[in-house]
């Protein structure tokens, strides 16, 4: 641990900086063609929510996506979803491997991907009353 840091300082600090990369990464995938964007603009943001209270109460506050945040934090994220995201990722890893880019853009978009399908992946399901309840009012 750095020294003069207090506890969990070091941890969050590599947490913003993974966030910081997360979104210089996507602000590259939005000027990029075939590089994708919005993964690792939800690595940045979980990732600096991590990193910084502050940057957590603004995401999940009422003048930001505040509402959306907070139900997928508190009912979780639906299998449907989880399946038409990891879609989607494997649609769009194919279209960039179809389309020839170099293997290290491959590498690069790969562990992106993976790293956000985890993350989907990992998010916990409503209960399937509440997943019903939550079909209805969308």
């Amino acid at each position: 641990m750095a020294e003069g840091l207090p506890r969990g300082e070091s941890k969050r600090r590599l947490w913003r900086a993974a966030g910081v990369f997360g979104l210089v990464a996507a602000l590259a995938g939005m000027l990029l063609p075939l590089l994708p964007a919005t993964p690792f603009l939800l690595f940045g943001a979980y990732a600096l929510t991590r990193g910084s209270e502050r940057f957590h109460r603004w995401m999940v506050g009422p003048h930001s996506m505040g509402r959306g945040v907070s139900e997928a934090l508190s009912r979780g994220i639906l299998p449907l979803g989880k399946v038409l995201v990891v879609l989607a990722m494997v649609a769009a890893f194919l279209v960039a491997w179809a389309a020839g880019l170099p293997r290290v853009d491959l590498i690069v978009e790969g562990v992106g991907l993976l790293l956000v399908g985890c993350f989907v992946l990992c998010r916990p399901s409503p209960a399937p009353a509440a997943a019903a309840a939550a079909g209805r009012q969308g």
